[in-house]
């Protein structure tokens, strides 16, 4: 969008906290009960659960804490606006609600989408979005933006799904799930073509997830 890095340092540090809050808590023995993340011990099981939770916490109130710390212009306020409701039960939280509530059951196409939109891709449009908010973007290209977002949460998403043969596998097949990545891919890449060559980066960041192995 033509900005500088200084005006999105702070937003995109403020992000990196919220998703790993979100990590920490997805981990927890009440929700994903997972041993191990990448690896190595989640961090409930390398400490405890009462830290897991606390640490979750306070990086979430640390990110909102860095996005109101100075330069509250109309675009800071808009962006913290927008990561508050990627973050709360109209997104994260509501779709990890729905995930665990669907848990063991054969789940519809619209539910599936609906977990996979809410629980996982909101926070990645949020970002691209707020990256554009913070390089001056007109509103026609914010839109662009966050809509190419969803269709790289959707894309993860079922990319994940291959990895651990869950979720869009069972309903499609792994073949048939990754030619619906690739057909998003594709989509996803004609949201951006007003943009030319400035979409390469954003698009590289998409062929990536496409193709990920992990």
């Amino acid at each position: 969008m033509g900005g500088r890095d200084k005006s999105a340092i702070d937003v995109a540090c403020a992000i990196e906290l919220v998703h790993n809050y979100s990590l920490i808590h997805d981990d927890l023995p009440a929700i994903d009960n997972d041993d191990t993340r990448r690896g190595k011990p989640t961090l409930h099981k390398k400490f405890s659960e009462s830290t897991a939770i606390l640490t979750g916490d306070a990086l979430l109130s640390l990110a909102f804490g860095i996005l109101t710390k100075d330069n509250f212009s109309k675009r800071r306020f808009r962006i913290i606006n927008d990561i508050a409701h990627a973050v709360s039960t109209f997104g994260m939280i509501g779709g990890q609600i729905v995930d665990i509530e669907s848990k063991n059951k054969d789940l519809e196409l619209a539910t599936l989408r609906y977990i996979n939109t809410h629980k996982t891709g909101i926070l990645i449009a949020t970002a691209l979005k707020a990256g554009a908010i913070s390089g001056g973007a007109s509103e026609s290209q914010v839109e662009r933006i966050f809509k190419f977002g969803e269709y790289v949460g959707f894309v993860f998403q079922i990319v994940d799904d291959i990895l651990d043969s869950e979720g869009y596998v069972k309903i499609f097949g792994r073949q048939g799930a990754y030619l619906e990545a690739e057909r998003l891919t594709n989509e996803a890449k004609t949201i951006l073509k007003p943009f030319g060559k400035r979409a390469q980066i954003l698009n590289a960041l998409l062929d990536f997830v496409l193709k990920r192995s992990y």
